[in-house]
């Protein structure tokens, strides 16, 4: 049996017991909800009041799930995984919030990871992402954020190129003599 810890709003935890009491069942296999906040997510996690969090191995991540990392200033963020690569002898995942354009910068090294969303709770219903629908709609929705972040730079990259060229060809001729 696995341990299930609810923390809501309505507790008097501060942030970081509340990450301490997380990480305890995490460590232990468990799972535990968390609420949902912030906007990087997009329309995925707008409604949601909270995630439930379960641990992961490293051999569990795939692109499209949705992980829980601790960023450079020990928050906890919920992105979207869109690529994996090894830099020997660390993993690297590359992550994306469903509302940005981009990936996130710097990419987030495995043992940053805390976790992976197992089910969304919104004020209605629990929606879970596990089962084969839920991994292939999560694996549809990673290979679309890829698709955007490429098209981003790729628009990015053009953009800059015509500015330059822009810059170049808009200069005033030199007057001659």
């Amino acid at each position: 049996m696995t341990d299930s810890i609810q923390v809501t709003r309505k507790h008097e935890l501060s942030v970081d017991d509340l990450r301490s009491v997380a990480m305890a069942a995490l460590e232990r296999g468990g799972t535990v909800c968390v609420p949902a906040d912030g906007v990087s997510m997009g329309a995925k996690l707008s409604r949601a009041e909270g995630l439930y969090v379960r641990s992961l191995s490293l051999g569990r991540i795939r692109c499209g799930s949705i992980l829980v990392f601790r960023n450079g200033a020990g928050n906890w963020i919920a992105h979207r995984v869109i690529w994996l690569f090894r830099s020997h002898p660390t993993w690297f995942c590359v992550t994306k919030g469903d509302g940005y354009f981009s990936a996130d910068l710097p990419f987030v090294r495995a043992d940053q990871v805390i976790g992976e969303v197992a089910a969304i709770r919104y004020p209605d219903k629990v929606v879970p992402l596990d089962g084969f629908w839920g991994r292939a709609a999560q694996r549809v929705k990673g290979l679309s954020c890829l698709a955007v972040a490429a098209l981003s730079e790729v628009i990015q990259s053009v953009g800059r190129r015509r500015w330059r060229l822009g810059g170049i060809l808009n200069e005033a001729p030199e007057e001659s003599g």
